[in-house]
C-alpha cells in the first residue's frame, strides 16, 4: 500500500500547520491541522483492503489479419474498493510493440463483475500476447492506494491476410490424372515436348520410326513429365523497411501466404524458410496442415537481429527440390541477401524475385531533405538496378508488385512467357523446341 495524492497533501498541511502553530505561538493554528491529522489516521481503523481475483479468458487464439477477437475479465472483489483501474496491456512480440487499454470502476466486497477487452489485429501479422494487467486502486479514506501486476499470459497467433493469386501459373498447362502440372524436364508423360535424335538410354518405344525414316536418322519423341510441382517460398528478413508505405515484413508475409495457400491448394507440395541469416526451413509438404505450419511460421517473422555476422549461411542443396519453383520475397537491402539469392541463381535453382521495394514504403523526403540527399538516393537505386540485372543475368525473373498485391506482377511474369531459366535449365512458357520435325 501507498499514500495517495490525497494523504500527501494532508500530510504536508498538517506538519505545515503544527510547524506555524508552534513558531508563532499560534494554538488555534495547531487545532485547524486536527482533522487532516484526523483524516491521516483512518486508514488504522479500517478494513484492510485486499486484491481482487482475476480470470481471463480469450474468445479466439488463432486469427486472421484485419479480424478481432474478445478477451473476457471476470473481477470479484474480496473487500470494497471505490475507485479500481484496471489497465490491459498487449504486447506485439515481432515489433516489440505495446498497446495499452484501461478500464475504471467500484467494487464491492463479494461483487462480481464481467469486463470485455477488443482485441483488434490491426498491427498487422504477428504473435500478441495478452493477459497481462495492471491493477490501481484506493482504499474506502482515499487515503491509500495499491498498484500490482497480474499476469496470465495467453498468446495469440495472427495469421497473415491471403490475397487470391489468378493467372500466376509458371509453368505449362495442367494435365488430368497425372499430375496438376507439366514439367519442364523429361520423362513419361502425355504432352509431346519434341523431336531429338535418339541417345543411350532413350526407350525404343518412344521411337519415331515416320521421322526417322524421313530424317535418315533414327529419332524418338521426347515428353513433358506430369506431375505437381515443389514450390519453396523464401522470405528475406535480413532486409528492414517500413514506413507510411508500410511494413516491408509484413507485405513479404501476406505475398507468402498468398503464394502458400495457392499452390497447396492445387495439392503442389509447398516449403517456407525465413532467411535471417540461418536455416531452420520447414520442408515441402501438400495439404492443408502443411498450410497452417507456414501461416504459423510467417505469424512469427520478426526483424533479424544479426548485425554482426558478415557472412550468413547458404541454403543446401538438401532443402531445396531440384526440379521446383524458389519464390523469394526481398527488398534486397542487405548485401548478405542479396549473396543468397546470387548463389541460388547461379546454382541453377529457377528463381521467382519478388522485389518489394523500399522507396515505395519509407515515402518521400521533405524538400531539404531531397536536395541535400538526392544524389545519395539516385545511387542507391543505381545499386539496386545492378543487383537485379546481376539476378536476371543469371535466369532469375523478377516481379516488382504494387503494395502488398503480388497476384497482378506474376500474372505479367507469366504472361511475358520465355524459358525463364536458371544456370541449368528451368520452367518453359513457350512453345516446344523442335515443332519442324512433327
Amino acid at each position: 500500500m501507498y499514500l495517495s495524492a490525497k494523504a500527501k497533501l494532508y500530510l504536508y498541511l498538517t506538519g505545515t500547520l503544527v510547524f506555524l502553530g508552534i513558531a508563532l505561538g499560534r494554538p488555534e493554528l495547531m487545532l485547524i491541522s486536527l482533522p487532516f491529522a484526523v483524516s491521516l489516521a483512518l486508514p488504522l481503523f479500517s478494513e484492510t483492503t485486499a486484491l481482487p481475483d482475476l480470470a481471463a479468458e480469450i474468445e479466439n487464439s488463432e486469427l486472421v489479419e484485419g479480424s478481432e477477437t474478445t478477451l473476457h475479465l471476470t473481477v470479484k472483489g474480496k473487500a470494497k474498493i471505490p475507485l479500481l483501474k484496471i489497465t490491459h496491456e498487449l504486447s506485439i512480440f515481432n515489433s516489440g510493440t505495446v498497446l495499452r487499454e484501461q478500464r475504471q470502476l467500484s467494487l464491492d466486497k463479494g461483487e462480481t463483475r464481467k469486463l470485455k477487452f477488443t482485441i483488434s489485429t490491426s498491427p498487422g501479422p504477428g504473435r500478441y500476447r495478452v493477459g497481462k494487467f495492471s491493477l490501481c486502486g484506493t482504499d474506502k479514506s482515499g487515503m491509500l492506494y495499491f498498484k500490482n501486476f497480474i499476469r496470465q499470459t495467453m498468446e495469440i497467433s495472427v495469421f497473415p491476410a491471403i490475397n487470391t493469386l489468378e493467372n500466376v501459373n509458371l509453368v505449362n498447362q495442367p494435365r488430368l490424372y497425372h499430375g496438376y502440372y507439366t514439367s519442364p524436364f523429361r520423362g513419361e508423360g502425355l504432352e509431346f515436348s519434341e523431336i531429338k535424335e535418339y541417345r543411350h538410354g532413350d526407350s525404343l518405344k518412344h521411337i519415331n520410326w515416320k521421322k526417322s525414316l524421313k530424317w535418315g536418322n533414327l529419332l524418338v519423341n521426347d515428353r513433358y513429365l506430369d506431375r505437381n510441382i515443389d514450390v519453396v517460398i523464401i522470405v528475406d528478413s535480413l532486409s528492414q523497411a517500413k514506413g507510411p508505405g508500410g511494413n516491408y515484413l509484413h507485405i513479404a508475409a501476406r505475398g507468402a501466404a498468398s503464394l502458400a495457400h495457392y499452390y497447396t491448394g492445387r495439392n503442389d507440395r509447398v516449403g517456407l524458410i525465413d532467411y535471417d541469416g540461418t536455416i531452420d526451413p520447414i520442408l515441402p509438404q501438400s495439404g492443408s496442415a502443411q498450410l497452417k505450419k507456414i501461416l504459423t511460421r510467417l505469424s512469427r517473422l520478426r526483424e533479424s537481429q544479426l548485425y554482426v555476422a558478415k557472412k550468413a549461411a547458404t541454403i543446401p542443396k538438401r532443402v531445396l527440390p531440384p526440379q521446383g519453383v524458389i519464390y523469394g520475397l526481398t527488398c534486397l537491402s542487405d548485401d548478405r541477401a542479396y549473396n543468397m539469392f546470387f548463389d541460388l541463381a547461379s546454382r541453377g535453382f529457377y528463381l521467382v524475385l519478388i522485389y518489394i521495394s523500399p522507396t515505395g514504403l519509407t515515402g518521400n523526403l521533405n524538400s531539404e531533405e531531397a536536395e541535400t540527399d538526392s544524389f545519395t538516393g539516385e545511387i542507391w537505386e543505381l545499386r539496386q538496378e545492378a543487383k537485379i540485372a546481376s539476378l536476371k543475368s543469371l535466369g532469375a525473373r523478377v516481379a516488382r508488385p504494387a503494395g502488398d498485391r503480388i497476384g497482378p506482377a506474376l500474372a505479367e511474369i507469366a504472361a511475358e512467357g520465355g524459358s525463364g531459366t536458371g544456370g541449368r535449365g528451368g520452367f518453359k512458357t513457350g512453345p516446344a523446341k523442335g515443332g519442324d520435325l512433327r
